[in-house]
């Protein structure tokens, strides 16, 4: 990259600077008047995220934010503070999953109890848990719901929602038409993916083209037993990296996977993941690579 530099220039995005101003700006609407909070993330220990983390608490104390990283068993609420050992807590950066906590703890945990009480500003609340339900595709494809939305929302949706719908015997909608939904799946294996409503990670996936008959019956047979969506598969295609290894390097076909940071309605940053299979994402093994905003010798920007 330093000789690649010296030929173009390079900007690189740096999103930690655009989430702590949000988390900020979230606790001073929260707290209705200035301060710097204290501030947990809070997640569960030994994930592959943890470097992250360190990352996050490092560059928000070096702002004077005080920071530190802890898990939902490190918290206690008494006295209307939360805290996690001798440390205060103002704010809680939460990125453990909620159906995960909720697995664990009930309301009685601290954490629920000082934000029923107002006692703590929580970032990603439990009530943004309808953004994780892939379900919520549904509403926006469906064709009942259209009227919902402007011809400009209705265009990107078009654009950049694949048709979703609840897996169950049911009818419904695909392409203005009325079909039986499991025939349908049933019949339309090389386009479509089932995949768990609520999980992450690749769990549960099953990618239509890559299944014969017998295994996407199965597939559907396990929809039909638990919460699924059904989706319309994108067709991916694979771009050229290259891979290094101890014995060098070659370029190498992997799916691409980029999703921007959203900060306050703000693009803050790229996190670009690739993966040797369809499912891309780096828990079920796949890897990130670095996103830069190239200038060309000519000005021109890529």
């Amino acid at each position: 990259m330093s000789i690649f530099a010296q030929h173009y220039g390079l900007q690189q995005f740096s999103p930690m600077e655009g989430l702590l101003a949000a988390l900020l700006a979230t606790y001073r609407e929260w707290k209705r008047t200035a301060g710097v909070p204290n501030i947990a993330i809070l997640d569960w220990p030994n994930l592959p995220t943890a470097n992250e983390f360190i990352l996050l608490r490092d560059y928000f104390t070096a702002q004077g934010v005080p920071t530190i990283i802890c898990s939902p068993d490190e918290l206690e609420y008494a006295g209307e503070k939360l805290r996690c050992g001798e440390f205060d807590v103002d704010l809680v950066y939460k990125r453990i999953v909620i159906h995960e906590f909720l697995a664990r703890y009930d309301e009685t945990h601290p954490l629920v109890r000082a934000y029923a009480n107002h006692d703590v500003c929580l970032v990603n609340p439990f009530r943004c848990k309808i953004m994780h339900k892939k379900a919520s595709f549904e509403l926006l494809t469906d064709d009942v719901h259209q009227s919902w939305f402007t011809s400009r929302q209705r265009e990107a949706i078009a654009r950049s929602i694949p048709w979703t719908r609840r897996m169950a015997e049911r009818r419904t909608t695909y392409n203005g038409g009325r079909v039986d939904l499991v025939d349908f799946v049933r019949k339309n294996r090389a386009r479509l993916v089932l995949k768990p409503n609520d999980d992450y990670g690749g769990h549960g996936v099953f990618f239509g083209p890559a299944l014969d008959q017998h295994a996407w019956g199965n597939a559907i047979a396990t929809a039909l037993s638990a919460d699924y969506v059904v989706q319309q598969a994108i067709d991916l295609r694979p771009e050229y990296f290259p891979v290094f290894n101890e014995n060098g390097w070659k370029l190498q076909p992997m799916f691409v996977d980029t999703n921007p940071f959203l900060f306050s309605g703000n693009v803050c940053g790229v996190m670009v993941r690739l993966s040797c299979s369809g499912i891309v994402n780096v828990t079920s093994g796949g890897g990130e690579t670095g996103f830069f905003v190239i200038d060309d010798a000519d000005g021109s920007t890529a």
